[in-house]
């Protein structure tokens, strides 16, 4: 996905696509938590314990998106699909996103629009994450983001 992300920018024009390992790393941690989670809320119903679980995992997922956050204005996508799919519909899927696109200026970037210092500070985020579980069903995550260091 990653390779198919720089082709995209290439495409217009960028020919240089930076990727954020420890944002990568992070989010890549999360994506299990993510599957758990929609597990869980699917099947919570009102079971108290699991509804206590549900809140602990959304907890534990703001907590590592805060500390995302707290260096970096993030605009980032969390895909999720349950039937398993080619790389082509997946590669749509993160297309239709609109990540590759951004050049810097998105909301809550904290520096001028325009600023070609501002582009080449442009980092990007891709993670993905497949849950197999039996009869040969999977879950598939896939995170794709843009994110600029704040000032």
């Amino acid at each position: 996905m990653r390779e198919q992300l720089m082709n995209w920018r290439r495409q217009q024009a960028v020919t240089f696509t930076a990727f954020n390992r420890y944002c990568t790393q992070v989010i890549r941690r999360m994506l299990p938590q993510l599957e758990t989670h929609a597990c869980l809320a699917a099947t919570s119903g009102s079971l108290y314990s699991q509804q206590q679980q549900v809140v602990a995992i959304e907890e534990a997922l703001l907590g590592e998106l805060a500390e995302v956050h707290s260096v970096h204005s993030i605009v980032g996508y969390p895909l999720h699909v349950s039937p398993l799919i080619d790389f082509q519909q997946m590669a749509h899927l993160v297309y239709s996103t609109g990540v590759h696109s951004l050049d810097g200026t998105f909301a809550g970037a904290e520096t001028a629009p325009g600023n070609s210092r501002q582009q080449a500070m442009l980092e990007y985020v891709v993670a993905a994450h497949v849950h197999v579980y039996p009869a040969n069903v999977h879950s598939i995550w896939v995170y794709v983001g843009a994110l600029i260091p704040k000032t």
